[in-house]
């Protein structure tokens, strides 16, 4: 019977390959074979649970067979219980150390989970053991080129690819090796490569997705995300990453969605959990006690302790030892808020760490680098090769400045590393991961009464939690634009995550209440034919002709600033608005209308304007915003005024005052840190 089963399994009639063992189970329930080969049978059409169980018995009736922990280690990875699979495919080994797919599979779980080099321990020892492997060269290349060793990667592809001219993988993960290293146009050719051998190769059409999205071409990307999951419709990196692209071109709801597929796809994909969770904020129908759930679902589920509880000895008096932990120590909002702290921070007071989760430098970190005392890059470590190092380091608090924002590295902050823990300046409402201890922020971000919203302990700066530095290359401030031209014009700097429906519908509301103005739209995504169609179809929807837009796709930092001398009046988005946009509109002189938030991170410009003494640009409602921005618009003496004053009034305010904003900084974490 199980020859005749098998017969089926070999020859693709699957159907009657599981009907076969299913018999053989009803007369045996501990048919070692048939339970197994029922598991392989599930994974092959797409289930991996199925496959767990049905291994995961058969391995309790026989542990000793290699093959079985194999396959059960390649059905967890499937699941993203990759932690799980190594330690299957260890049983593997163990039981036949030449097995040399398991030590390639080994390493590319290894390699999922940022450890590098020992996976290239285990395709080392495969290549060993069987030289002329082209998948184990193959997958070498990869975890060399994340590693730095460009040419020892590529070397490594070409290897695979010589011994194997037709084997796609090859090809996809030379392509990667290419992209690693910006070579753009060869990641492509080789992608393409891929397909030409197989054109129903989801990972290919990723990938390729992965190239076109670094450049921003998100019209690109977005094809090839869909093309992806047209073959493999539970692909759960191309879900996740699809939603981000979703959401830079301004379909938030879609993007959630997106999030959701992979989510169910992959229970265990913290990235898409936080992806969502920013989402969530981007819709106006979220509440706190919602956003707090969602909080709290990412903490039961990613908010596992690895390592005990760790505490540096320190002497009285002694330096505190400071960690942050973030992606966007560069030209990115949270790399210009930091800057000022590491400026002006008392180096007989604090030693300060930074860990590096991305290696994308530019100007800003090599000056950030040189204001710390320490600086170290964990973009290829994982979470608990990261954790030992900040163990090693002795900190006193660690600090993530992510959230649940990009490169957010919240699963590290599970480890324990340090015995204090704080969000702060990235993100702005609960991470609900049980270990985060504090969230820093101000009274208006988190006004008294809101700290149930929070899993963290809420910890208020004295006047804002967040200090600006303008860049040196900022232009003057220009007189309003409806000077020479007489007609108003309104702007927005922010990404097109935060231009929602009813966003859209405000601003054509402040349109229609000013005769002839118009509404100039600047962001890194309308270089996408696709997102400025939706944004010309969504005004034209409530009424606004295209002929009264502008829209402006990305530029360099000093002439992005020098836009802002076209604008009159710039508009906050909601319910997530402006950070650093914010900031640089106030900086250009251009006075910014918000709407007060419901949550955190409807409030960050709210706090700038309060801050800086102008609560009257805070509308209480969405009439208020009309009426203030209209106000504004038929005042051309006050608006002008502003226009001159705002540099000067920011620069006098606690929002520009780093040395003070440093010692507030100093006394927080003696206060974190003294026993209480």
């Amino acid at each position: 019977m199980l020859d005749v089963a098998l017969d089926h399994h070999r020859n693709g009639r699957l159907v009657q390959a599981q009907a076969g063992y299913a018999q053989i189970l009803q007369f045996d329930e501990k048919n070692f074979d048939a339970l197994h080969l029922l598991g392989v049978l599930a994974q092959q059409i797409g289930k991996p649970q199925g496959a767990v169980e049905f291994i995961g018995r058969a391995i309790a009736i026989n542990r000793k067979e290699p093959f079985a922990h194999f396959n059960l280690a390649n059905a967890l990875v499937e699941l993203g219980r990759t932690q799980e699979a190594v330690a299957s495919y260890d049983r593997a080994i163990a039981l036949q150390p030449n097995y040399v797919d398991a030590l390639i599979n080994r390493g590319d779980a290894l390699r999922q989970l940022l450890r590098f080099d020992d996976a290239l321990t285990n395709f080392d020892k495969a290549i060993k053991l069987s030289p002329d492997d082209a998948r184990a060269h193959s997958n070498r290349s990869i975890a060399l080129a994340f590693l730095g060793r460009n040419q020892e990667a590529l070397e490594a592809g070409e290897k695979a690819i010589a011994l194997r001219p037709d084997f796609p993988q090859a090809y996809v993960n030379r392509g990667n090796a290419r992209h690693v290293q910006r070579d753009y146009a060869g990641a492509r050719a080789d992608f393409d490569q891929a397909l030409a051998l197989q054109p129903q190769y989801p990972a290919a059409y990723f990938n390729r997705g992965n190239v076109a999205l670094e450049q921003n071409q998100l019209d690109d990307a977005l094809a090839n995300y869909d093309a992806a999951l047209a073959i493999w419709p539970t692909y759960p990196e191309a879900l996740a990453v699809r939603a981000q692209v979703l959401a830079a071109l301004g379909r938030p709801a879609e993007a959630l969605e997106s999030d959701d597929r992979a989510i169910a796809a992959n229970p265990a994909f913290a990235a898409a959990y936080s992806h969502r969770i920013l989402m969530l904020q981007a819709q106006e129908s979220t509440t706190g006690a919602a956003l707090l759930n969602a909080a709290k679902a990412y903490g039961a589920t990613f908010g596992r302790l690895a390592l005990p509880p760790f505490r540096a000895a320190r002497k009285p008096g002694q330096r505190l030892r400071i960690g942050f932990v973030s992606g966007d120590l560069r030209g990115r909002p949270v790399g210009h808020f930091i800057a000022p702290l590491f400026t002006h921070y008392d180096r007989t007071a604090l030693e300060v760490f930074c860990y590096d989760t991305a290696r994308r430098d530019d100007t800003l970190t090599e000056t950030l680098r040189g204001q710390v005392d320490h600086w170290r890059c964990i973009a290829v470590m994982s979470d608990e090769a990261a954790a030992q190092m900040i163990r090693h380091d002795k900190i006193d608090v660690l600090i993530d400045l992510a959230g649940h924002t990009g490169d957010a590295r919240l699963p590290l902050f599970a480890h324990r590393a340090a015995a204090v823990q704080v969000s702060w300046l990235g993100y702005w409402s609960t991470t609900g991961l049980p270990q985060m201890d504090h969230v820093l922020t101000d009274a208006i971000t988190v006004p008294s009464g809101e700290e149930a919203l929070f899993t963290e302990n809420v910890v208020h700066l004295p006047q804002t939690r967040s200090c600006y530095a303008a860049p040196a290359d900022a232009p003057a401030p220009a007189a309003p634009p409806s000077v020479a031209t007489g007609t108003i014009t309104f702007g927005s700097f922010n990404t097109l995550a935060k231009i929602g429906p009813d966003v859209v519908s405000l601003w054509a509301a402040v349109l229609n209440a000013v005769p002839g103005s118009r509404l100039l739209l600047k962001s890194n995504t309308l270089d996408a034919a696709e997102a400025r169609e939706w944004i010309l179809a969504a005004f034209a929807q409530a009424g606004i002709a295209a002929d009264r837009l502008d829209l402006r796709a990305a530029s360099p930092h000093a002439e992005m600033l020098a836009a802002y001398a076209d604008v009159d009046i710039a508009l906050d988005p909601f319910p997530l608005g402006g950070g650093l946009t914010s900031c640089e509109a106030l900086w250009m002189g251009v006075p910014v209308v918000t709407l007060a938030g419901r949550l955190a991170g409807g409030r960050q410009t709210e706090g700038f304007l309060r801050t800086i003494g102008l609560p009257g640009l805070v509308a209480a409602d969405r009439d208020a915003y009309v009426g203030i921005a209209v106000d504004l618009a038929r005042n051309p003496e006050r608006l002008a005024a502003l226009h001159a004053d705002l540099r000067p009034r920011m620069a006098a305010s606690p929002l520009c005052d780093g040395p003070n904003f440093a010692r507030a900084f100093e006394t927080a974490m003696r206060g974190l840190c003294t026993p209480k």
